[in-house]
């Protein structure tokens, strides 16, 4: 698979959402001046070679009735696959990763509500296979959407033999949200949860689907709306009623990190000061590569309250972005747990039977 400029278009456009009308990728073809048959061609190459992770549904959790949580779990080296077996068991256990540190077990779980949530934790304490498992609950987040910019000068080698792409950087939107709980629920996202109407089972139907396989075809949302039951317009209609409520953030691809280049993962934890959180500079918080940045609860045995994501093409822009950090962090100490493997990585299926 040899990528172009015309394939760049088309993820760049893809990445950002892709239209709520008739023939979405009609309107892509046009854009970049190929015909509709061969944007689907491309778009399911790239999905085949893992280019895309996914193309899909991306839903406001909190608005949808859900809470997650990030937990940490001690996890032996002759433990991990079953380990990594047993939390592929819970669909509601969608991201788990191994770093490099004593807690060595990362995995978020989102559930309708807390009692779940502890059913769930306890069950994997009490399979013997992890040690203890802490919960670190949000108290103030930086939410970012993370963009591959691909029409960058900068030659980045896919891990894939015979692929490679061109990009300059990784554009994020951020906005600062207050979190009361362990809710994952953003300002707007709260403020949407407390008034809208319960979700119908109708619209309940329809984020099923929309929450799959987004179908790379002429008309998707009149085979949605087979899938279903329901007209291509109504579809239309009520997908944009769950995006005008906020419920539904956009349809669009995913693509892998790895991929495209960005081969080092890490989270870093900092011990700093809940004043000082409104004092990090704009140059820390438009940084390229850092991701996920959120103030968590302390625990006794994992001193830290300010959580950042980085994630860089080499050695030397790793230091480089860690350098940055440390000069612009008011921090008293910070550990870095490099992401060692991905186990699990998935997106949330919401009123789905067996999801809890």
């Amino acid at each position: 698979m040899i990528f172009d400029d015309s394939d760049k278009a088309i993820l760049q456009q893809i990445q950002n959402g892709i239209s709520l009308t008739e023939k979405p990728f009609l309107l892509i073809a046009d854009s970049v001046g190929l015909t509709e048959e061969a944007v689907l061609e491309r778009i399911n190459s790239m999905k085949e070679s893992g280019i895309i992770r996914r193309i899909s549904g991306f839903f406001d959790a909190g608005s949808l009735g859900y809470q997650s949580a990030l937990c940490g779990a001690v996890v032996q080296e002759e433990n991990i696959e079953l380990y990594k077996e047993l939390l592929d068991r819970y669909p509601c256990i969608t991201h788990n990763y191994l770093r490099d540190h004593r807690i060595n077990g990362w995995f978020t779980v989102s559930t309708k509500d807390e009692a779940d949530r502890t059913r769930i934790l306890s069950e994997i304490r009490e399979s013997g296979l992890v040690e203890k498992i802490y919960v670190f609950k949000k108290t103030k987040m930086f939410k970012l959407k993370v963009l591959f910019d691909l029409d960058g000068k900068e030659e980045i080698q896919i891990t894939d033999p015979q692929i490679s792409v061109r990009i300059d950087s990784v554009k994020k939107s951020a906005l600062m949200t207050d979190i009361t709980g362990d809710s994952n629920l953003t300002e707007v996202g709260k403020d949407v949860g407390e008034h809208l109407p319960k979700v119908t089972p109708e619209k309940i139907r329809l984020i099923r689907e929309l929450q799959e396989q987004f179908p790379i075809c002429s008309r998707p949302f009149e085979v949605i709306g087979e899938k279903i039951g329901m007209e291509e317009q109504d579809v239309l209609r009520m997908t944009g009623k769950l995006n005008e409520e906020k419920r539904l953030k956009r349809i669009s691809a995913a693509l892998s990190h790895h991929k495209v280049g960005y081969s080092i993962n890490s989270m870093v934890v900092w011990d700093i000061r809940e004043e000082d959180i409104d004092r990090l500079p704009d140059k820390l918080l438009s940084c390229q590569n850092l991701s996920h940045c959120y103030l968590r609860e302390k625990d006794p045995d994992f001193d830290y309250n300010f959580y950042t994501m980085l994630h860089a093409k080499t050695e030397d822009e790793y230091h480089g972005i860690m350098d940055m950090l440390k000069e612009n962090i008011l921090h008293k100490k910070y550990v870095e747990l490099r992401t060692v493997r991905e186990l699990k990585k998935i997106g949330m299926k919401y009123f789905t039977e067996g999801t809890i």
